[in-house]
């Protein structure tokens, strides 16, 4: 089972700086693949559309 760190490593551009704040608030990741980008972008997490 992949988990939010290993996801948002695999990412890389910056994004695993911000994985203590994303398990925090979302903590599972199904429930990440399903956040809006405007839920991230609230949460002051940079992302592209």
């Amino acid at each position: 089972k992949v988990g939010i760190p290993e996801f948002l490593n695999g990412v890389g551009k910056g994004v695993e700086t911000h994985i203590p704040k994303i398990e925090a608030e979302i903590g599972d990741f199904q429930k990440l693949l399903v956040t809006r980008t405007l839920k991230l972008k609230k949460l002051g997490i940079p992302c592209k559309h």
